[in-house]
């Protein structure tokens, strides 16, 4: 019995959170009549009951901080009136003034205007009490609101005497719709007032809706309660996806979209429904912790990576019942437009024509595979042939190929983008534009110089800053180094075996992407943001670099040939050595003779500081190989390293544990496609890269890089918040909203790549892979989708998992495919969105 008070006290002040997760969470009740308790413990239940001798149930006790003495007793009274009605098979009958009280002993009544003979009255009544119940907040808007006021104190209830929690909450409860007589002082002025009680349940909301990628329902009571505004209003309880809005994380009010006010979630259904699909339309919404500030975005409505549904509470089944919403209009057609680039001063010389080469690339990605930490990205990129509509940009813009690319050119057209290549180890990507949506622009190709930028040389900067501003100017370089970009706990895409360029001004760490020109306007280098690692405050870091030119070339005159770039790889990572580290190991004075004499400006080679798990070259080098010269010539140079990308092997020289050999090292092909299947099971995103050889998956680049061993081929890169994968210990890494795509159940997930062992101020990491199902083997995404396709539903899954230091770990996980379907989503250039999704039944 003691457990089902717990359940329907639960149930009763805390069932509406499945609808949201609110700026501050409230009990459902105003104010809680607690008995304080002297246990000072925090304990592992919520709330715990506490007995008579006789196994009578009398109060909960409450669990508080663990840093503070806040635990109290919860008294049963409506508990056990709620488990009357449930019982019975009825609605639990709750009414509310929409008052906040709180009880205050007669010292503070008195000094607010309690009346001596009130208060003398009261004492001969109840000789134990101590305090009277007085107006904390009054909702504005409420049935009390024009009646009451904050300070009021409560003397009677239809002519009662009431002093007490329980027996206000009785008579609320009893008396919804109808008019209660409410006798107060005010100043030392006695007065009666009649309110209706409204329905409690009529303002605690029990539907949403669900829309690229957010969920929004009608503002609860208890938020109005807490920040004292009118019980009215759309709120955005998840605002993610298209609601991702400028701001705080939570606390949005949409007032209107598209200038059509959304006063109520009926309203705001309608205006989604009448707008076109990829339509911009403007937003205006206003935060719940401040009303004297309005704004407004402009948001590109998304209806055709996820579905426009409703959610209702069904209180008979205890589920969740949706209803699709309909198909969304279809797009408007782009009519071509025409627009004038900004004109830089004359004093930054040739090339202040690039201006006209640079455009804003904006990325917005509905699921965050791949361990990449945002769902929107915007930045520059160059525009290298504008009569095939190809611009190069910065991967950690465009990481992966899921989701909305959209390029602005002179700031005013907007025009769509596809991704056409992601180069697997530096740090640029290729996507296309229709040159015809541009009509007359005068949009530039950039020129591309031949010549190799040096150490000392003069360059000028044309980038973007953090405002989206142009910056312009002439600095030098300080140098071109080797440099490893630190990687993150959680894998993710991480620029390897780059000549990095860095300038002779602090402007440019400002700037996030850009070019470098030479004196005659000619484009030498680009200047690109990379993604670090996530330091201890939980940001990540971005590192400011340049990239010669020509390291784009290869990828450029493949595709400007209309054919899919076809590369090599030797799948390694390498680091600089300097000479007297590298005679240190074993190099004799003949090498360092060649070295001198290869590179008059730097003396070094390259460390094999990692090989790829499972490329065709880890079977013949090894990690620490200290590589001397490849197909005969000394390599002391990263760009040295590219002949790699067409020859399918090559014959190197490398110093291994004080001994130099020769080897034949073969290459292998590589991809710029990037992930290409996801799986979603139990709320947890499985993903994998299709191989060169088109005849497995495996998982995405930057695990191959990190892990030294591959389990399987069934990599964990997310979960969910709240599902059978989050809740049932399935791990993954850094904890990140995600969602899936246009599927029959639309969720958020979430990358954790946790340690159970670990503090909850350690940074989270280890990923895991999945090796069985129910016992049977799942070596691929394939065997995975067949072995959980015969799970039934609500049934536990047998799962064994090895963690990323290669722990196993057998985990029980209840299927749930009412709201966490098995979803298969497949790269398919014919669909859509580029994705073909299909339901695993």
């Amino acid at each position: 019995m003691a457990f089902i008070l717990i359940s329907v006290f639960y149930l009763l002040t805390n069932w509406w959170c499945w609808i949201l997760t609110d700026k501050r969470r409230q009990a459902l009740v105003a104010v809680v009549r607690g008995v304080p308790s002297s246990t000072s413990t925090a304990m592992p239940w919520r709330y715990k009951p506490v007995n008579n001798s006789l196994l009578f149930c009398f109060y909960l006790a409450q669990s508080g901080h663990v840093k503070a003495a806040t635990d109290f007793f919860l008294p049963l009274d409506r508990v056990k009136r709620a488990l009357k009605y449930i019982q019975e098979e009825e609605k639990v009958p709750r009414g509310t003034m929409q008052v906040q009280f709180m009880h205050r002993p007669f010292d503070e009544t008195r000094r607010l205007g309690l009346q001596h003979s009130t208060e003398a009255t009261l004492r001969a009544l109840y000789p134990k009490e101590i305090g009277m119940l007085v107006v904390e907040t009054v909702v504005p808007k409420g049935p009390a609101s024009a009646l009451l006021e904050e300070g009021d104190i409560l003397v009677t209830l239809d002519d009662d005497y009431v002093t007490k929690f329980v027996p206000l909450e009785e008579l609320m409860d009893s008396s919804v719709g109808r008019d209660v007589r409410v006798g107060i002082e005010r100043g030392g002025v006695a007065m009666e007032v009649a309110i209706c009680i409204q329905d409690l349940h009529s303002i605690t909301p029990d539907r949403y809706v669900e829309i690229g990628g957010a969920k929004l329902n009608e503002l609860s009571y208890q938020l109005a309660r807490s920040y004292c505004v009118p019980c009215q209003g759309v709120y955005a309880a998840e605002p993610s996806g298209m609601f991702r809005l400028d701001g705080p994380d939570h606390g949005w009010i949409i007032n209107s979209i598209d200038n059509k006010p959304t006063p109520n979630l009926d309203t705001f259904i309608s205006v989604m429904q009448s707008i076109p699909d990829r339509e911009r339309v403007p937003v205006v919404y206003h935060s719940i912790a401040d009303f004297h500030t309005t704004s407004v975005a402009v948001i590109q409505v998304e209806r055709h990576w996820s579905r426009f549904r409703l959610a209702v509470r069904n209180d008979t089944t205890g589920r969740w019942d949706f209803t699709d919403l309909g198909a969304p209009l279809s797009p408007k057609a782009i009519q071509p437009a025409t627009a004038r680039f900004i004109q830089l001063d004359e004093s930054v010389g040739p090339a202040k024509d690039l201006i006209r080469s640079l455009v804003k690339v904006s990325y917005y990605m509905p699921c965050r595979i791949d361990g990449f930490p945002k769902s929107r990205k915007q930045g520059a990129g160059l525009v290298l042939d504008h009569a095939r509509g190809l611009i190069v940009v910065s991967r950690s813009i465009v990481p992966f190929a899921m989701g909305d690319l959209s390029i602005t050119f002179a700031d005013t057209i907007i025009v769509p983008g596809k991704i056409e290549y992601l180069h697997p180890s530096h740090n640029f990507a290729f996507v296309r534009y229709d040159p015809a949506l541009v009509g007359e622009t005068d949009v530039n190709s950039a020129p591309l110089s031949k010549d190799m930028l040096l150490q000392g040389h003069k360059v000028t900067l044309v980038a973007f800053n953090h405002n989206q501003r142009p910056v312009c100017l002439t600095t030098v370089v300080t140098d071109i180094t080797s440099v490893t970009i630190p990687q993150n706990s959680t894998p993710r895409f991480r620029s390897v075996n780059l000549d990095a360029i860095t300038l002779d001004t602090p402007l440019a760490q400002q700037c996030s992407s850009g070019v470098l020109a030479d004196s005659h306007g000619h484009v030498q280098g680009l200047w690109l943001s990379y993604l670090g690692e996530r330091n201890m405050s939980g940001h990540d870091n971005e590192y400011h670099l340049g990239l010669h030119i020509h390291t784009v070339l290869p990828v450029l005159t493949a595709l400007q040939k209309d054919e899919v770039p076809s590369l090599r790889s030797l799948n390694v990572e390498l680091m600089p050595v300097q000479m007297a580290q590298a005679v240190a190991m074993g190099l004799g004075q003949e090498w360092v003779r060649k070295v001198e004499e290869a590179n008059s400006a730097k003396h070094q080679l390259f460390l094999i500081r990692r090989t790829e798990t499972g490329s065709e070259s880890a079977k013949v080098l090894e990690e620490l190989d200290l590589i001397l010269a490849v197909n005969g010539k000394t390599v002391t140079r990263m760009y040295e390293m590219d002949v790699q990308y067409e020859a399918e092997e090559l014959e190197m020289t490398i110093l291994r544990k004080k001994e130099e050999m020769t080897i034949k090292v073969p290459t292998s092909p590589v991809s710029g496609d990037g992930t290409s299947r996801v799986v979603m099971w139990a709320g947890a995103a499985l993903q994998g890269m299709l191989s060169c050889a088109h005849d497995h998956y495996q998982p995405h680049k930057a695990v191959l890089q990190q892990s030294k061993t591959l389990p399987s081929r069934i990599y964990v890169s997310a979960r969910s918040k709240g599902s059978p994968a989050y809740m049932y210990g399935m791990v993954s890494g850094q904890t990140l909203s995600v969602r899936i795509a246009d599927l029959p159940r639309d969720h958020h997930y979430s990358f954790t790549r946790t340690n159970a062992l670990a503090s909850t101020h350690d940074l989270q990491v280890p990923t895991q892979w999945i090796t069985h199902i129910n016992g049977t083997p799942t070596p691929d995404l394939d065997a995975f989708v067949e072995a959980v396709r015969l799970c039934p539903d609500n049934t536990y899954v047998r799962v064994k998992t090895i963690s990323f230091d290669n722990i196993p770990m057998v985990l029980s996980v209840k299927n749930n495919l009412h709201y966490w379907p098995t979803i298969d989503m497949v790269k398919d250039s014919t669909a859509e969105c580029g994705w073909r999704k299909n339901e695993v039944v």
